[in-house]
């Protein structure tokens, strides 16, 4: 990686939007950038939340001894990283206000301590300028009622996004915003959510085990309320920053929603250290059976049911029946079943790198530096090991995709891989081929679905070109994880909004002739205004999430408690995630959940 940031010492300022993990997030990249922070000598940057009052920042501190230093605004530490090179400091100033002309201040002084001097008493201009934690001088107790429905370090991060929502903030959405960290898209995730935490312990681990066997044998028998809920029984233990050693440790405040049979569960385990539930599974032959046969590509529950009943047993007994001809496999399960081996194999991280890595060079010897390739999926999130690899892919320039369409780019990708003895099976559900045909105009995106071969083993790939103005909510949705994208739209659907990976829109409740279900309609947003992920973000509202800190764990387990109760009081029908046996495709759908 290019050391661009080699000698560059940034002093990180604690307020405003400037929160902890984003200063922790920030640090740990400029590290690996060549560059430190620091807060005494050396500073050669001063960064600041751009929103951040002059007012404000004299209350904190004073910093006229870091005057020499570049005063930039953090937007200036966040291109430099994204860019990886040394943008220059002048087209991010602080404050970001043009200086008036007469005293025309260069970038490397302090135009809110030079251009005007700071009262010697903080005036508090707007009550949400204030925030305990940081700031020693508080404002008049009079002027704290006037946002009694938000706490001052709500308001104070709200600061820098007040054209949320459109700049609509109706009172349905500022109660939704008070109240966003009980959304599992906003609250801290674990910093490795695969594995217990440091201070749970061993016993805790044991526990989650068991419980995650409760859940893949319930949600192999397509009982989606028991496995949903020893699922997120299993995320909470995980995240637990104690040990459940005892009785009394089931009273603690993290463990308040467990239900009556869940904690009978963990009595029954404390005291014999098993879980007889959990003893049954090793004995049950059909739900050891229903779990192989659905490790076949392209076999989802109804059929596995419908294979058992007919004597398969296992992956070989469905091979027989398919010599025998007493079993018809369409093509994605012919697949399924020929690489059974190899596709059931998680992939290590470095290898799922060197196929991004031949797909980029595809990519460069088609459209040279035309074309942009990202990862997404789990390898994006920093996991070990993948189950597949997710390519994104979209122009660099918006007048090359008047030139090209989405579907033509991903033909011409393909075939390039093809010819390469890269890719070896396409599966069903690619929408690549004839973009035109029956007179037809073309899809807005293109995806393709097929296996790869690296070195002797054949991976799951996935393909998806979108265009330009769709790439960061593609990028989103796309990165996951499945319930972190679930809460984020559940979240925008409950604030008046449909998000999806094509975008943002207003959301209107229709209902489908007949008990159909519930439709969204209205105009979208203007698609232009968002250029990041954290455009999305700022839009509804909510805090920046880096994509490593997307793995939603316990926290899920209040939103969907929540999002039950509604559903249950509602009379809409309850949708859900599909894995279609056909195509292998999960539909994320904007559901309670």
């Amino acid at each position: 990686m290019e050391q661009w940031a080699t000698g560059v010492q940034v002093f990180l300022v604690p307020l405003a939007s400037a929160t902890a993990s984003r200063r922790a997030v920030w640090a740990q990249r400029l590290r690996s950038a060549g560059g430190a922070t620091a807060d005494g000598d050396g500073v050669t940057h001063v960064a600041l939340a751009p929103e951040l009052s002059r007012g404000r920042l004299e209350a904190w501190k004073d910093l006229s001894s870091l005057k020499e230093a570049f005063w930039v605004s953090t937007d200036w530490l966040i291109s430099c990283l994204s860019q990886q090179r040394r943008v220059p400091e002048a087209q991010f100033p602080w404050p970001p206000d043009p200086a008036p002309k007469s005293a025309s201040p260069s970038p490397r002084k302090v135009p809110a301590l030079e251009a005007s001097p700071l009262p010697s008493k903080r005036k508090v201009e707007d009550p949400s300028e204030s925030e305990a934690q940081v700031s020693p001088v508080s404002p008049p107790s009079s002027k704290r009622t006037r946002r009694s429905e938000l706490s001052e370090s709500e308001v104070e991060e709200l600061r820098p996004r007040m054209a949320a929502f459109n700049g609509q903030l109706t009172p349905q959405r500022k109660q939704l915003l008070g109240r966003r960290e009980k959304f599992a898209c906003q609250r801290a995730p674990l910093l490795d959510p695969a594995t217990p935490s440091a201070a749970s312990g061993q016993r805790n681990g044991a526990l989650v085990a068991l419980f995650g066997q409760l859940q893949k044998h319930y949600e192999a028998l397509g009982d989606s309320w028991r496995e949903r809920s020893y699922r997120t029984t299993a995320s909470l233990l995980r995240s637990l920053p104690f040990e459940v050693a005892s009785v009394a440790d089931l009273q603690q405040p993290q463990l308040r929603r467990l239900g009556k049979k869940t904690r009978e569960k963990l009595v029954e385990f404390l005291e014999t250290g098993t879980i007889g539930r959990v003893e049954g599974l090793q004995e049950d032959e059909s739900t050891k059976a229903l779990n192989e046969l659905q490790g076949i590509w392209g076999v989802g529950l109804t059929t596995a049911r419908r294979w058992y009943g007919l004597g398969c047993r296992s992956v070989e007994d469905v091979r027989e029946h398919m010599a025998a001809g007493g079993l018809k496999l369409n093509s994605d399960q012919l697949i399924g079943l020929e690489l059974y081996d190899d596709l059931a194999q998680r992939i290590p991280r470095q290898e799922v790198a060197s196929i991004v890595e031949r797909v980029e060079a595809a990519a460069q010897q088609r459209f040279g530096l035309r074309l942009r390739v990202e990862a997404c999926g789990s390898y994006r999130r920093g996991r070990d090991t993948c189950g597949d690899v997710d390519l994104l892919l979209c122009c660099r320039w918006a007048e090359d995709e008047g030139r090209l369409s989405c579907q033509e780019i991903l033909q011409a990708i393909v075939a390039e891989l093809t010819a390469q003895k890269f890719l070896t099976h396409d599966l069903k559900g690619s929408r690549y081929e004839d973009p035109f045909a029956r007179g037809e105009a073309s899809p807005r995106s293109a995806c393709y679905f097929g296996v790869c071969k690296v070195g002797q083993c054949h991976r799951r790939i996935d393909l998806k070109v979108h265009p330009l103005v769709e790439f960061p909510f593609a990028w989103l949705s796309f990165t996951g994880s499945g319930p972190f994208n679930r809460s984020m739209r559940l979240f925008a659907r409950r604030c008046g909004f449909s998000l999806s990976d094509h975008g943002i829109c207003e959301a209107t409740h229709a209902r489908a002739r007949g008990r159909g279900p519930r439709l969204w309609t209205g105009p979208p947003i203007a698609q232009h205004r968002f250029q990041t992920e954290k455009d999305i973000f700022d839009f509804l509202g909510l805090s920046y999430r880096e994509p490593w800190q997307r793995e939603v764990d316990a926290s899920w387990l209040q939103e969907t408690a929540t999002a039950a109760e509604e559903a249950s009081a509602s009379t809409a029908t309850r949708r859900k995630d599909v894995v279609s046996p056909r195509f292998g495709l999960q539909s994320t759908a904007m559901v309670l959940i």
